[in-house]
């Protein structure tokens, strides 16, 4: 693809494409930054006996392969419920139905579809820990007929679109490359996920398919606080009180070992931190990853100054998608929310509530579908403000500006599923991959009641070079000609409110396929 052509100088700010005819490109053309740091906007597409649907058509996994959760209610699973402390403290008439409803169907394995509705209509009045514990302790420890436990399987190759594994492969390579490492080790953290012992396998799997050494670290929340309280013991107890899950230690055995050790010798994690090439956070929830990272009080771990400072200095290459993306913040990191919900309901600087409340009644002082954030940031390695994923998928344009008004911040991102933006340590350079695009939002501050805005929607292949407050496009893919979007009438899908006003001026260019560079947005009230 042809590209617009800029020469780029040593300061990566001053553009220009007249050069003296006694220079030469390599005098004046300095070598582009290191990319360290992807943010990938999650959804990617990589093909696994769990995702079937991201698969070529006629792929086959090996009978190990798990394909699904399934739940299994016998005597013994019904002793085991009632011995989970959650369960326990349900109402006594909730309790009853609950124990009843179950066991009129023993024995039997159910899916979870079919196990939701044999509990239809209690499960309103199921809080989340009652909820995941019903779960976690009825599914079932899978095996096949010669007594192997299954697990995920992935197959890079067989994905039906090549994005999502194109971004992991191309993980891997930055890291070898920073790195000087054919095969570079890469750590994965899964504590973005309520159930992080599940997680684990696809992760693994997927970067040592793109050609990496691959490991494990098993550093949560509940591992957080049980180290810095030595209390290892309590490990199990801990994971059900802040993160959710229960009874992992009968379904993921290995896992759960690897974890207690780690706990018991926590220098063995941060010597793997020192030593690692890169690093790679799952998605979930960023609040949960962002406990995995921070003391009880909020302060920095010591896993998390091995991280910064390695990240800094330029030695290791890190990585998240969705959650692992969104903890990337600094200054404000958003934790919920929609951007209907921060039109109707406002901006809340709190914990937000749980994502079952989206679709059940509970009883909150704020509803769901509130924006909340912590004012702190997150890991702050996108160092100018807030990053946000599942972007145009989701219309999350309002919620990210909303926010980035709130919060006074700089140059704020939105990333799109099966898309990455590479970017190096200082947050300057940057370049996009994948499927789609990447949303910017400048402020230009604020006139009377009205915020102002100058926003770009950038396509892969793109390069950039971005200051606190803006971005300056160093290549970029040719545009064919197409009409801007100009009001907030507009069909571009995403405006919702009248409130919000989006215009062109001189400097507006739109290309045909919806990218947009330097239209005009406006918010009020």
């Amino acid at each position: 693809m042809k590209f617009i052509n800029y020469i780029l100088f040593s300061s990566l700010v001053v553009l220009s494409n007249q050069m003296s005819a006694a220079e030469t490109p390599d005098q004046v053309q300095a070598p582009l930054p290191q990319l360290q740091l992807m943010l990938a906007g999650g959804g990617l597409t990589v093909c696994s006996s769990m995702n079937q649907a991201h698969c070529k058509p006629g792929t086959v996994f090996a009978p190990w392969a798990k394909t699904s959760h399934r739940y299994e209610i016998s005597h013994q699973s019904l002793a085991r419920l009632i011995q989970q402390a959650a369960i326990r403290d349900l109402e006594a008439s909730t309790r009853q139905e609950l124990l009843l409803r179950l066991s009129s169907q023993a024995p039997t394995v159910l899916s979870q579809k079919a196990l939701l509705e044999l509990i239809d209509g209690l499960t309103e009045s199921l809080e989340d820990k009652a909820y995941y514990a019903l779960l976690d302790t009825l599914e079932q420890r899978q095996r096949t007929e010669s007594g192997e436990l299954v697990r995920e399987q992935v197959q890079l190759d067989a994905g039906r679109d090549s994005h999502g594994s194109d971004i992991f492969r191309d993980f891997v390579s930055q890291s070898a490359k920073n790195s000087g490492q054919k095969t570079p080790r890469i750590a994965v953290v899964t504590a973005s996920a309520r159930d992080p012992f599940e997680a684990a396998e696809f992760y693994v799997q997927t970067l040592s398919q793109a050609g990496a050494d691959v490991i494990w670290l098993p550093i949560d929340g509940a591992w957080q606080q049980a180290t810095q309280a030595r209390r290892c013991d309590i490990l199990n107890l801990l994971g059900s009180q802040h993160n959710g899950y229960f009874d992992r230690m009968r379904v993921y055995p290995k896992l759960t070992e690897q974890q207690t050790a780690v706990c018991h010798e926590p220098g063995s994690l941060y010597s793997e931190l020192e030593a690692i090439d890169g690093l790679f956070l799952s998605g979930g929830d960023q609040t949960l990853t962002l406990a995995a990272w921070l003391n009880a009080d909020g302060t920095p771990s010591q896993a998390l100054s091995i991280l910064r400072s390695r990240f800094n200095a330029g030695n290791l290459v890190v990585g998240g998608t969705s959650a692992g993306t969104a903890v990337m913040a600094s200054r404000a990191m958003i934790t919920g929310g929609t951007s209907m919900g921060a039109i109707r309901y406002g901006i809340s600087s709190q914990a937000p509530v749980s994502e079952r409340c989206e679709s059940r009644s509970c009883q909150h002082k704020f509803p769901a579908e509130t924006l909340t954030f912590r004012s702190a940031g997150g890991l702050g390695l996108y160092p100018f403000g807030i990053v946000d994923t599942h972007f145009s998928e989701r219309q999350r344009q309002l919620r990210l500006v909303l926010l980035q008004d709130a919060s006074r911040s700089g140059l704020a991102l939105g990333v799109d599923e099966n898309t990455a933006l590479w970017l190096s340590n200082d947050g300057h350079y940057g370049e996009i991959i994948g499927a789609a695009g990447v949303w910017f939002s400048e402020p230009q501050g604020k006139a009377g009641t009205i915020w102002q805005h100058r926003i770009h929607y950038l396509p892969a292949q793109s390069k950039l070079h971005l200051t606190e407050l803006k971005l300056i496009e160093v290549d970029v893919p040719v545009w064919t000609s197409g009409k801007c979007p100009n009001s907030a009438t507009n069909s571009t899908g995403w405006l919702i409110s009248p409130k919000y006003e989006l215009n062109t001026d001189k400097h507006t260019t739109c290309d045909s396929r919806g990218y947009y560079r330097s239209l005009l947005l406006n918010t009020s009230g």
